[in-house]
């Protein structure tokens, strides 16, 4: 593990200040910031996250609550409430604390120190990161902290020291959530969550989920279950964000997390080692490009997912039956209508057990059960052929009995 970083010098007071005050070269009121000018490419920053949210649907009683924004203290997150709070939008800074490195207590109290500077209320949560799980330790910490998102950007209401367990999305472990702090006063932006992703980040995903033989799945606009995600930055690059800090004077007071060096995490090497590369081979910056081709990714993808749902629909699935029938549509269709009907039990099912479970759909000589998992309270599972029907069970189940025939198509 890395050593504990000195601690980062600080604007005071500690409290949102009553009068006009600086932290760095903005000016800072109850109301609204105040950038310096000129500050190009802060307003490159600004004008992103101005554009975005007006894209967002949103009731209008929602209007004019804080937005809530995943913050960490980094340069990312930092430039994006500075960008909503110059654009007068109030905000609620949601700091995760995931208690896998030394001094986190230290790195989440700071990124709450800096977000009231900015007129943030705050929430701090601890969650509990299942550092055993075979996806890996970034993967279990995502997972954690999107179900935090999820239940800290709802309607229920929390208070300093509650702790309850949270899962989010369907099918992913619980973990243990306990709120450390908080100064919300009145509701959020429920539903709905800003994230600091940039166009690094986006390349950097591409590449990560290619190598996984998964689609991208970064948008500006998404979802993970009730929990809507905007991402503003997704078109702004890591060196443009560096400009824009210290055009605001800044730039001395951003977090670097001592993780993001390590090069045990597969995005950290790719972004530290494999990028670098692919730039030198490439003759030029491929942060763009790689972009562009995960935004028109993420186009198809939401093409494609609309239209497995309305598709998958006609068959009438259930939570654990899906009919053959499906064998009638496209093969690209039949995959992506195998993995919407196994998402709420099992997110993840690699390739091999989605080829095994579409044979059992167009090839059947009766083939044994093809093993998709085990679900978080440890139950292996697997999917047979029953008659014309899938079926999801437990391993070593006994043999299901066939439903009802489907009354469409029979395969």
């Amino acid at each position: 593990m890395s050593r504990h970083p000195q601690p980062l010098p600080l604007p005071t007071p500690a409290t949102p200040p009553a009068e006009p005050s600086y932290f760095g070269r903005i000016r800072c009121t109850p109301a609204r910031l105040y950038p310096p000018e000129p500050s190009r490419q802060f307003l490159r920053v600004r004008n992103a996250v101005a554009h975005l949210l007006n894209t967002v649907p949103s009731p209008a009683e929602h209007r004019q609550q804080p937005i809530n924004v995943g913050f960490s203290g980094g340069i990312d997150s930092l430039l994006l409430v500075v960008a909503l709070r110059t654009l007068g939008h109030p905000v609620h800074a949601i700091i995760i604390d995931h208690q896998i490195q030394p001094g986190h207590e230290h790195f989440s109290g700071q990124a709450a120190h800096i977000a009231t500077q900015l007129g943030c209320t705050t929430t701090v949560a601890t969650v509990t990161v299942d550092t055993t799980s075979s996806n890996g330790l970034e993967a279990a910490a995502r997972e954690a902290r999107y179900a935090a998102f999820r239940y800290l950007t709802s309607t229920i209401e929390y208070r300093p020291g509650q702790r309850t367990v949270v899962t989010a999305p369907p099918g992913h472990r619980p973990t243990e959530l306990a709120i450390v702090a908080t100064t919300v006063t009145q509701p959020t932006a429920t539903g709905m969550i800003m994230l600091a992703h940039t166009a690094n980040d986006m390349a950097e995903n591409v590449l990560l989920k290619m190598l996984r033989a998964e689609p991208q799945t970064m948008h500006s606009h998404t979802a993970i279950g009730e929990l809507a995600i905007v991402r503003p930055l997704l078109r702004i690059d890591r060196p443009t964000l560096l400009a824009a800090a210290r055009e605001l004077g800044i730039d001395q007071f951003v977090f670097h997390d001592p993780m993001n060096d390590d090069p045990h995490y597969r995005r950290v090497a790719m972004r530290n080692t494999v990028l670098p590369m692919l730039a030198e081979i490439h003759g030029g910056d491929v942060i763009a490009p790689l972009a562009d081709y995960a935004d028109q990714q993420a186009r198809e993808q939401d093409f494609l997912h609309e239209l497995t749902v309305e598709r998958l629909a006609n068959y009438q699935p259930t939570a654990t039956t899906l009919t053959t029938a499906i064998g009638a549509e496209h093969k690209v269709l039949q995959e992506r209508m195998v993995r919407l009907w196994l998402r709420p039990t099992q997110p993840r099912v690699n390739t091999a057990a989605l080829n095994a479970i579409l044979a059992q759909v167009n090839n059947w000589k009766g083939q044994g059960p093809v093993a998709i998992g085990t679900r978080p309270d440890g139950v292996r599972l697997q999917v047979a052929r029953t008659a014309s029907t899938l079926v999801i069970q437990p391993v070593d189940a006994p043999p299901a009995t066939p439903p009802t025939p489907h009354p469409g198509r029979s395969q």
